[in-house]
């Protein structure tokens, strides 16, 4: 069998999900600081 593969340059990164949940979590902390912050009620 013959295998082709495609040489270049770059460094591809496995996929994780952590980058996301991290930016949702801080997202809602800021949101949440805010809303604290300038007495918001609910």
């Amino acid at each position: 069998m013959k295998t082709t593969t495609f040489n270049h340059p770059f460094h591809l990164v496995n996929y994780s999900p952590w980058p996301l949940t991290g930016a949702i979590g801080v997202m809602t902390l800021v949101t949440g600081m805010i809303k604290w912050f300038h007495n918001f009620n609910i």
